[in-house]
């Protein structure tokens, strides 16, 4: 069977080597998408599985980020340069037998290496032509590119069958930041229907099951309300605001559509109020305080406010971040102080665009957005195969308080 091969640097885009791997495993499955870290077992010889890979490959994905050039090892020595640097290995053998090599520039990263920069066993990878993603283009460029291995050989999965009623459930689960730490979980049933999206909610209250943890608050459930049918001014109103703060990328149009109501969702949830995706005068009253409060986080950020050092959720999970620019990275440990995961970020006046993937296989991404007072930041996260979203805060330098805050 046909296969493509993901090559990165962790330390460089292994956020971004997440999201493209779960893009194309959605589209091909994951036996046609080699990832090193999920595909290499315990035990198992780095680099016979790697030419057992690459011996079925059509494609070899090179990721290229801001760090990929400048990687060093303990001793500050160029980890392209080592006598085995496994990233700089796999591009040579590919190169070697002629399979097909597509640098992907990462967000953050606007030119493909040249070849004075490149070691002499792979300078041909500056004459490729590269995919440059940013998070504008990142759908479009990713839609190509499946294309593109398509024609290469690889096929997609079949279609779902088709449901049988417009009725579907969606089962939310806590989340912690990224679905790092579940703690319970909320069903409720969300009936859709209308045109475009007008949404019925039942009257029955939602099932809720959350274990008693002491003074940490667990984030708001979700309410069965009506859903207001807003006038189209108003509806745009509501998608400007929702624009500006990082919720919604769509068109600013007037439409209700599912784009806007997920986007309405989320940004109650990191407010938390009450996620029934209700566009009304609270609403927009709400976002304009929030964007409001937004200008004044920018303007302390542009002061030199960095999100650098220790850092708690509303589940006790531990992150221990890192800032450097305008780049953010974190490492999450439990409250055993085990290493369950990390993420990275960008951060852009206070909002923190971020994704993450943790050691039980779970990967995503949310919107972080910092509060005035510096020392909190309240987080929606969406998780990439179940597409639950889930708020939460985080805590500066200290423990949640029985108020979660």
């Amino acid at each position: 069977m046909a296969s493509v091969f993901l090559n990165y640097r962790r330390e460089d885009s292994s956020g971004y080597a997440g999201r493209i791997y779960d893009r194309l495993t959605a589209t091909f499955g994951k036996q046609q998408i080699f990832r090193d870290v999920d595909r290499i077992e315990p035990g198992l010889d780095f680099s016979q599985v790697i030419d057992d890979s690459l011996a079925s490959c059509v494609a070899v994905l090179v990721l290229i980020g801001p760090k990929w050039l400048e990687a060093r090892n303990t001793e500050g020595e160029l980890r392209l340069h080592e006598p085995v640097d496994y990233v700089r290995l796999e591009i040579e053998k590919a190169l070697a037998r002629g399979i097909r090599v597509i640098p992907i520039l990462v967000p953050g990263m606007r030119r493909i290496p040249t070849e004075d920069e490149l070691p002499d066993s792979i300078r041909g990878l500056s004459m490729l032509h590269a995919f440059p993603l940013t998070e504008e283009s990142w759908d479009s460029e990713l839609d190509r590119l499946t294309a593109l291995l398509e024609k290469l050989g690889l096929k997609p999965l079949p279609p779902p069958p088709a449901p049988k009623a417009k009725r579907g459930i969606v089962t939310n689960i806590l989340m912690g930041l990224g679905a790092m730490s579940v703690l319970g979980m909320i069903l409720s049933a969300i009936e859709f229907g209308g045109t475009p999206d007008a949404v019925y909610v039942p009257p029955a209250q939602p099932q809720q099951v959350v274990p008693r943890v002491d003074y940490v608050t667990p984030p708001t459930a979700i309410k069965s309300e009506p859903v207001s049918r807003a006038d189209p001014g108003m509806i745009a109103e509501a998608q400007q605001y929702l624009a500006s703060l990082g919720f919604y990328n769509g068109t600013v149009d007037g439409i209700a559509g599912p784009q806007t109501a997920q986007a309405v969702r989320n940004f109650q949830r990191s407010i938390g109020l009450s996620a029934n995706g209700s566009v009304n005068d609270d609403l927009v009253d709400a976002l304009s305080r929030q964007a409001s409060s937004v200008r004044q986080s920018q303007a302390a950020v542009s002061s030199g406010v960095s999100l650098s050092g220790t850092w708690w959720d509303n589940f006790l999970i531990r992150y221990e971040m890192t800032q450097r620019g305008n780049q953010v990275n974190a490492m999450a440990y439990s409250t055993t102080n085990e290493y369950i995961g990390e993420l990275q970020g960008t951060l852009s006046g206070n909002r923190l665009t971020y994704s993450y993937n943790t050691t039980d296989g779970s990967r995503g991404s949310g919107i972080g957005i910092l509060q005035p007072d510096n020392q909190h930041v309240n987080t929606v996260a969406t998780d990439s195969s179940s597409g639950n979203s889930q708020s939460n805060q985080l805590h500066r330098g200290h423990l949640p308080n029985a108020g979660g805050y």
